[in-house]
């Protein structure tokens, strides 16, 4: 995936240019792209989790195959970092007054790392899958890899454009 990426970003980065004013509504409009793509194959395809299959067997192969290995399925964990890096070098001045605001953002980062939490101890084949509807498995599934890079995304802006934040604490731990 990250191959893949970084031959497609430079052409990316070039016709993005292009586009003036217009590039942060594109960078939103690709996101949603990206969540748009992954719901469509996860409901065309039925593989929402729990997983309880084994590894290297012909269900485990179909979702690898289908919902972890193409880029049209991941190519929004990445967009978030292009984005936050895109925020940093071209609109600095309106993040600095975003980050200024210290109760919202602290706020945030708390939601963000609630998120992160989640995510991360809420494995496929978690039982946290079982008393929740399809529907609501297909969202996670679509979701739950771009609010983890978008959370993170924002935690590592919120580091760097408002190094004061819980203590400093924050830029201290993103700094290890």
């Amino acid at each position: 995936i990250e191959e893949q990426f970084y031959l497609l970003l430079p052409v990316c980065i070039i016709l993005f240019m292009g586009l003036g004013k217009g590039r942060v509504r594109f960078l939103v409009g690709a996101m949603v792209l990206s969540a748009v793509i992954r719901y469509a194959v996860i409901h065309r395809s039925g593989i929402v989790q729990p997983f309880r299959f084994a590894q290297a067997t012909a269900p485990w192969f179909a979702w690898f195959d289908t919902v972890y290995d193409k880029p049209w399925m991941r190519f929004g964990g990445l967009l978030a970092g292009v984005t936050g890096a895109f925020l940093t070098c071209y609109h600095e001045a309106p993040l600095k007054r975003f980050f200024a605001r210290t109760g919202l953002v602290t706020a945030m980062c708390v939601g963000c790392f609630l998120i992160i939490a989640h995510i991360s101890v809420t494995g496929s084949a978690s039982t946290f899958f079982d008393g929740i509807p399809y529907l609501a498995r297909e969202l996670w599934g679509t979701f739950f890899q771009d609010a983890f890079s978008l959370a993170t995304m924002f935690l590592i802006l919120a580091a760097m454009h408002c190094p004061a934040l819980l203590g400093g604490s924050l830029r201290r731990l993103l700094s290890w």
